[in-house]
């Protein structure tokens, strides 16, 4: 597993992303975070709803939302409809896995842009390999917002004129 996950990924990049598993089954978060953990993923977060959830990403920054479809309080489609309404959060990395492998849910969720879907009961093979392609996603967006960062900072008006006059 860890030999798939440095050949997509890369050890270092990925460590340092923040994940949020929402689910209310204890024991499938528990298999999450534990297959997350092999490799090297640490900075794991748990939420049983969506509504515990959104308390929770008033505070802190997620890099990537692990959410089941069927909870009680508010269920994983009303929670990634509130969290893309939210011009905070609407860029967070989400994936949905469920039970609910219905074409209808899957399009539903698609719709919302999710990056990625996976049916229960999964293995930890499949958890890893989709969760590190995200987790490129991240850093791919991660090192864009470099770029800009480093192309804009402390340039002027002027400056920045110029840099797309030359582009």
């Amino acid at each position: 597993m860890i030999d798939m996950y440095n050949k997509i990924g890369g050890e270092r990049d990925m460590e340092k992303c923040k994940i949020l598993v929402v689910e209310d089954s204890n024991p499938m978060a528990r298999i999450i975070k534990t297959t997350l953990n092999k490799i090297n993923l640490k900075n794991i977060f748990h939420s049983v709803n969506g509504e515990e959830a959104l308390k929770f990403l008033q505070m802190n920054r997620i890099d990537l939302i692990i959410s089941d479809w069927n909870m009680p309080v508010m269920d994983g489609i009303t929670f990634l409809k509130n969290l893309k309404s939210n011009a905070k959060t609407k860029n967070i990395k989400f994936m949905m896995v469920t039970s609910e492998g219905v074409k209808h849910n899957i399009l539903e969720a698609l719709k919302y842009k999710i990056d990625d879907y996976i049916v229960k009961p999964f293995t930890p093979e499949t958890l890893v390999y989709k969760v590190t392609r995200v987790l490129n996603k991240v850093k791919k967006d991660r090192e864009e917002e470099k770029i800009d960062e480093d192309i804009f900072d402390n340039k002027s008006i002027e400056d920045v004129d110029q840099f797309l006059d030359n582009l």
